[in-house]
């Protein structure tokens, strides 16, 4: 099946919903953070779990806030353009501890990002900006309801913006590493597994044939073909060549992979 991405799929499912208005920008939103053209089986569950973290500081109803998000991602999956459920993921967690982030703003390590990964933070980045200018707004005009003992508005936009100012700082510390890094030149020999380079791989025991792009860490997605080089097949893979066979280690016993090509 060809591939969808996010702005497709909204179009595809905005013209069967009632409430268009309300539910086009809470989507709109939703396909922003990830986005837009993002292919939708490329999405992972914690990512939109996140979203649905952030999403739902801006109402006192979180869980009603997110149905649309919920109805987009229930549709995917029914019309078989998504083959995971995630529509489980899009809840609002009673607790306030802080989830575990792929990208860390203690990070320091250089990490080279492909073109496509970059362009994703950058783009994640400047829609987080915009984000926090609303939910200043969104705090004046809360605070000037001078009773704040119980102004449940006021709180959820100042728990919003921690969250915001979290992610946009772990998200400017990768940009930044990602940006100043010098990663060794790529070998020229095209049949070389380097990164960013998509390596075919066929298991020697199933003869299942799987390709892969090698990427950094933060950039990983198994589902969507985004392995990570630090993965224990990224690893085995990283500058062999095309005709080798390479060993992983893995929880059922040691599997082989036959590199049957590598491409740009």
């Amino acid at each position: 099946m060809e591939q969808v991405n996010l702005e497709q799929l909204l179009i595809q499912y905005i013209a069967g919903v009632k409430d268009k208005e309300n539910s086009q920008s809470e989507l709109s939103r939703f396909i922003r953070w990830c986005g837009r053209q993002r292919e939708v089986e490329s999405l992972e569950a914690n990512e939109v779990a996140a979203y649905a973290q952030f999403a739902a500081g801006a109402s006192a109803d979180g869980q009603r806030h997110l149905e649309p998000v919920r109805g987009l991602l229930a549709f995917a999956y029914k019309e078989g353009i998504l083959s995971r459920n995630l529509v489980s993921n899009v809840r609002v967690s009673r607790g306030r501890g802080r989830r575990k982030e792929a990208v860390k703003s203690a990070q320091t390590q250089e990490v080279t990002l492909t073109p496509e990964g970059l362009k994703q933070v950058q783009e994640r980045l400047a829609f987080l900006r915009e984000e926090r200018l609303r939910t200043i707004e969104d705090i004046r005009k809360a605070a000037a309801d001078k009773d704040f003992r119980e102004n449940a508005p006021l709180d959820a936009a100042r728990e919003r913006m921690g969250h915001l100012d979290s992610r946009i700082r772990e998200l400017e510390s990768l940009q930044r590493v990602a940006t100043q890094a010098r990663p060794k030149e790529a070998p020229r020999e095209m049949s070389i597994a380097a990164l960013g380079r998509r390596v075919v791989v066929r298991n020697v025991a199933t003869g299942l044939q799987q390709s892969y792009q090698l990427v950094a860490a933060p950039e990983a997605n198994p589902m969507g073909g985004k392995l990570s080089i630090t993965s224990p097949v990224g690893k085995a893979l990283l500058n062999r060549r095309v005709g080798e066979e390479v060993s992983v280690p893995t929880p059922r016993g040691t599997e082989a992979f036959f590199i049957v090509e590598v491409q740009q």
